[in-house]
Formats: structure tokens, sequence, C-alpha cells
């Protein structure tokens, strides 16, 4: 039995005596009863797991048909909306934000959280306050762009259940809360949305060689992919060999879903791209591959290794990150001319604001060339 593997395990010797404690992610530890390896420590520890336990049930204080947050958030993740009308990588996202809301304080986490599970879905309980509230926690522990997150989808859930007459709610206390500011920088001063970092640095054509330079080649591949294909980096860690065709002249196209978006792209690779992938070996099905550890590079540790590699080539971690390559991509795509709606095809986005957060300045730049241009123009003419 001591060779017996199981989840979530975790050892403390104490006096000469052994403990185990089971401690889901985000979650109080929560001791295992009788010796290990047992029947009676095995029943107990898959009670703790499939939250079935006689500890788990003594912990449930809510009537199951109370009007509460945890039975809200839980006839959410039923209804027909979650299921067919969010991504799967959305649904992770609001996963986390409702995790936020519902797991217990523990001063020693990283991760903010509330516990607020039996907080009572009623106006007198739904209140802007507690809104502003939460957001002041995350402000505190400096995660702004997770706590206006976790209010965009809390208003999300709200939605859900003024849609549902058995819940008796009329409006939503939290319309405004994590609605992204319309202007360039997204800046916009509000008290229902955290001041985050500003818009996303565009790296310039050197920094992004220094940069690359001092990454390994699957984390340079990553960064190729993102910098010509404008794509998210979610999308281009995950991007196959399969996905990728050529026509009778060699060139390459990309053929493939967006996570977050479920958007179908069909992009061709620019030349400088295509020259990159013919030189690289097909270790695997991904295009980007771990070569230390011989496995699919992960996106947080393609972070860290990103960030351990801006730092070696001299910059801010704080300033340079790879979002700003996807940025880069739209902006120069608008420079040199190309429609709102060319730029969507290639970039994925569903409405126009949002490709017009990213071109706007572009835009501007163009227009102010063409305008004085115009001018000079005018006066050679009315000399």
């Amino acid at each position: 039995m001591t060779n017996l593997k199981l989840k979530y395990i975790h050892k403390y010797v104490s006096n000469n005596v052994t403990y185990y404690y089971l401690r889901k992610p985000n979650q109080r530890k929560q001791l295992i009863e009788g010796e290990f390896g047992t029947p009676e420590f095995l029943n107990n520890y898959y009670g703790l797991l499939n939250n079935s336990s006689p500890q788990i049930a003594a912990l449930n204080r809510f009537n199951k048909n109370s009007l509460i947050l945890e039975n809200l958030i839980n006839e959410f993740k039923e209804s027909t909306l979650w299921k067919s009308f969010y991504s799967k990588n959305y649904q992770a996202k609001m996963e986390y934000a409702f995790n936020r809301l519902l797991l217990p304080v523990n001063p020693n986490d990283k991760l903010v959280n509330f516990d607020l599970g039996n907080l009572g879905i009623n106006h007198k309980e739904l209140t802007r306050e507690l809104g502003k509230a939460i957001l002041k926690e995350f402000d505190k522990a400096n995660t702004p762009s997770s706590g206006n997150e976790v209010m965009k989808c809390f208003k999300k859930l709200i939605n859900y259940a003024i849609d549902e007459e058995k819940w008796k709610v009329d409006f939503n206390p939290f319309a405004k809360f994590g609605n992204t500011p319309t202007d360039p920088d997204n800046q916009k001063p509000s008290n229902t949305r955290l001041k985050t970092g500003g818009s996303t640095y565009q790296w310039n054509d050197q920094e992004f060689a220094n940069i690359s330079n001092e990454c390994f080649i699957g984390e340079r591949t990553a960064l190729m992919l993102e910098r010509h294909l404008c794509q998210r980096n979610i999308d281009c860690l995950d991007m196959r060999w399969n996905q990728v065709s050529e026509d009778h002249n060699g060139n390459m196209f990309f053929h493939f879903t967006q996570k977050k978006t479920n958007q179908k792209i069909i992009v061709p690779a620019p030349i400088e791209l295509q020259k990159f992938l013919k030189k690289l070996n097909k270790v695997s099905l991904t295009i980007v591959w771990d070569y230390e550890r011989n496995k699919p590079l992960k996106q947080r540790y393609f972070y860290k290794k990103l960030n351990d590699a801006i730092e070696r080539a001299g910059y801010d971690t704080k300033k340079y990150n790879a979002h700003g390559l996807r940025y880069r991509g739209i902006t120069e795509l608008a420079e040199a001319g190309c429609t709102d709606h060319e730029i969507m095809a290639i970039s994925g986005h569903k409405s126009l604001i949002m490709v017009q957060k990213y071109t706007a300045l572009a835009h501007r730049g163009i227009n102010a060339t063409s305008g004085m241009a115009k001018v000079e123009k005018f006066k050679r003419r009315n000399k």
C-alpha cells in the first residue's frame, strides 16, 4: 500500500505521527481519517475527493432550494445558455471567477477568495457596494485584471437570474461592472473597473529580435506564430502541423478554430514565417514544442520562460508580454491600409469595436499624414 498514488495528497509528520490531508487546488486542506491505505482511509479519501463525505455534509449549511449564490452558480452551469453559448475556454474563465466568489477566505493563499456561497440572491444583499468591495480586495492584492474579470462574470450570472423567474431579481446592480471603456487605453476613470497597466506595449522589430535571440527554439516558435499570424498566445501554442496546408506554389495557409471565440480562421503565412517553419523539425503533432522537457509547451511555463528571456535581453517584464506581438501585427495590418473587416478575418475578432481599439492609433496616423499632404499640395497650388 505504500506505493499507492492518490491525487491531492499531502503528508505531514508531527511528534512522530504521520497525518495525511487532501487539498484540491485553491481549497483548504482536510484531514483524512484512518491509517494510510486502509479501507477506512480510502473511503474517507474518496468521500472528500467527491465532496460526499460526512465532513463535507456537516459543512454544507445550505438548503438546496435556497436562493443563494452557490445554488445560482450550480444552476447556471447546468443551463442551456452555459452549455450551448459559451466556449470551453470561456467556461473555464467563468469557473475561475466563480471559484473566487465561492471558495473560503485564506490569508495564506495568493488568490483572492470571498466565501460568498450563502449570499442571498436578493436586492438587499446584491448591491453596488458589494461589487466595489470585491474590486477593492483585488486592488489590494495588485491583481486588477482578475478583479475586472470576476465582476464581469458576476454580472453575467445575475443577468441569467433576471431571466429566470424563480430568482425574483428585477435589475442587475453590477450593470456596468467589468465593462471595457471604449477609449484606446482602456483606462477611462471608473469606480466599477480597476485600472490596469494600460495598453499593451507593441514590440518593435529590434526588440522582437533581441528577445527572440534569448529564447529557446520552442518559445521562439510561439513568438513567430503570434507575431506573424496576429493570433492569441493560447491558439499559437496549440497550433498543429495538420492545420497547415500548402498550395501548388508552396505557399503556406493556416486553418484552425480559435479557442476563445470559436471563430474559424484561414490565413496565409507571411514569407518570413514560412522560411522559419520550413527549417523547423517536425518532432510532434504541435508546431510549438518544449524541447528542454520533450513535451508540449504549456502556457504557464511559456510565460515563465519568456519572462526569463525578456530579463536576459535587458527589458522590463512588466512592459513586454506576448500579447504585444498580436497587438503589433494587427496595427501593422491597419498601417498597411487593410479595412477593419479584412483585419477581423485575420484576427478573429467578432466586433468592430474591438478591432478599432487596436487600429485607432494607426488610422489616426494615416489620416494625419494624408491630411498634411493635402495641405502641402494646396499650398503649392496656390503660390
